[in-house]
């Protein structure tokens, strides 16, 4: 049996969101860095080191969002989990910004499942585990093999630069969505205010 496929075998199955999500948890710091052959659906380019990307998107273009159900959000938010399991290819160009939102759905399984096999605590449900968006990653690309071991697959959504913000409350939708223009200027000031917080924190 490979490795992939071992993987699949232990992940909960409460639903068929949660049973595609789950991947190993067990290396937080590593990144996506790791080998990731086989990408497809690459267009455009990656956006130099320390390049900012306008918070509403490409000229014309909205901010587009992914729901989750919790606590599959906060493992990208917070335990480094850099690529998003998915069936269908991100159609975002590389280099574009992408809106991670905490759906309302919890998956008490896959929370016991993570600490289980790999010793995190996530929060329980409730004002600890917010719901809305939570982060704002980079998209880099899809690939369709990799040796990360957050990648189950069949299609990786590969995540870097990923800015953890207070939670903006809104409501989540299925596919890949667009934030609507009332919610953006919530998103843009947190955003912008987790970039500086950042940056002061990594000032020597």
């Amino acid at each position: 049996m490979t490795k992939r496929a071992n993987l699949a075998r232990h992940i909960p199955t409460s639903d068929a969101h949660a049973a595609e999500q789950a991947t190993p948890a067990a290396v937080a710091a590593q990144t996506i860095a790791e080998p990731v052959p086989s990408v497809v659906g690459a267009s455009g380019g990656l956006l130099a080191p320390g390049v900012s990307a306008r918070v509403e998107g490409a000229p014309g273009q909205p901010l587009r969002a992914i729901t989750l159900h919790r606590p599959w959000a906060y493992a990208i938010a917070h335990l480094g989990k850099r690529v998003e399991n998915r069936t269908w290819p991100c159609p975002l160009a590389p280099g574009s910004l992408l809106a991670i939102h905490a759906g309302r759905k919890y998956d008490k399984q896959a929370a016991d499942w993570i600490r289980q096999n790999f010793g995190f605590d996530c929060p329980p449900d409730g004002a600890e585990h917010p719901t809305g968006i939570v982060a704002i990653a980079r998209f880099c690309g899809n690939v369709t093999a990799s040796e990360y071991p957050w990648f189950v697959g069949p299609i990786g959504w590969q995540l870097a630069d990923v800015v953890v913000i207070p939670p903006v409350p809104c409501s989540g939708q299925q596919g890949l969505w667009s934030v609507p223009a009332d919610w953006l200027p919530s998103v843009r000031k947190a955003y912008r205010q987790a970039q500086t917080n950042q940056l002061v924190e990594q000032t020597p």
